[in-house]
């Protein structure tokens, strides 16, 4: 096994087997943990989250027929959405066995078991079949992923030849990421690492369009979602905080993982802010010579 793949391994276990309890105080009751996409400022968070999903389902031209790769699932909601809306099959992978057993758990109390399956699984390992997938969706994982020319490369092989994949994905500008390649890491980066996410990188949109376009896929439409996670990020920090106390009492989490997550979401709150921080919605196809396939021919196909 890679070195880097157990510390990945390592990393997200760091926070996310955190008890599931834990982030429903602060998340959707979905436990979306991702930016949500709000029609209105004031739509509640519950609806914000599901406008994302049916927005990406919408992107992918998600269908009865197909079978759907989640890379970075996270405890499922896509997954769920799209097994219960569409009747799709989904595969999920995490590197969380927590969230592997939240799922498992919770599609069979909803009785979909035959539709859902979920992995341990790195995306520098998916062993997948040739042309397994007819759509591939990655939401907020990239940013735990080292190596995108490895993943999209494995993407290109597992995609149909007529499938779609969605890259939702975090980025910098690039100020930012030239400090980050001379070595400089800002006390928040640093503070980052150290209590929240100690594996991944933040990189910058050009990066992720380029390695996927080196791995032979077509961009087709890409969308800046980022005034949508500072509104998410504000009503997360507003359930977190009004929920503090009893997470203190009831000892859900170790004192200082609570501290820090305040302070993550109340950093992050800040640097989008600041225009330090943005997020997309890239959707792409496999090029291959001769088999152009229609698609909506504006960009009204790729809204809610």
């Amino acid at each position: 096994m890679d070195d880097q793949i157990e510390l990945d391994k390592k990393g997200i276990q760091f926070h996310y087997d955190l008890p599931p309890e834990f982030f429903h105080y602060f998340l959707d009751p979905d436990l979306n943990y991702s930016c949500c996409y709000f029609q209105n400022t004031d739509d509640p968070l519950e609806k914000a989250a599901k406008n994302k999903l049916s927005l990406i389902c919408k992107k992918l031209s998600v269908s009865k027929d197909d079978h759907v790769l989640d890379i970075g699932c996270g405890w499922g909601n896509f997954i769920f959405f799209a097994a219960e809306n569409y009747g799709c099959h989904v595969t999920g992978i995490t590197l969380s066995p927590a969230q592997i057993d939240y799922i498992e758990g919770k599609a069979s109390q909803k009785g979909i078991s035959h539709l859902i399956k979920a992995r341990v699984m790195h995306a520098h390992e998916m062993n997948f079949k040739p042309r397994e997938f007819n759509k591939i969706v990655t939401i907020g994982a990239i940013e735990h992923i080292s190596d995108l020319e490895r993943m999209f490369a494995s993407c290109f092989n597992i995609l149909k030849d007529d499938g779609l994949m969605l890259v939702h994905s975090m980025s910098i500008p690039w100020k930012n990421r030239k400090e980050q390649l001379a070595g400089k890491f800002s006390e928040s980066m640093q503070f980052l690492r150290e209590h929240i996410f100690p594996v991944g990188q933040m990189i910058t949109l050009n990066e992720i369009l380029r390695t996927m376009e080196e791995n032979n896929f077509e961009i087709i439409d890409v969308e800046n979602i980022t005034d949508h996670y500072t509104l998410t990020l504000r009503c997360w920090l507003n359930n977190l905080q009004k929920k503090r106390k009893e997470i203190e009492e009831k000892k859900i989490v170790e004192p200082l993982k609570l501290r820090a997550q305040l302070l993550f979401l109340m950093g992050c709150v800040q640097a989008f802010k600041d225009n330090n921080v943005y997020c997309y919605h890239t959707l792409a196809r496999k090029i291959l010579e001769g088999s152009r396939k229609q698609l909506p021919l504006t960009r009204k196909g790729y809204c809610l």
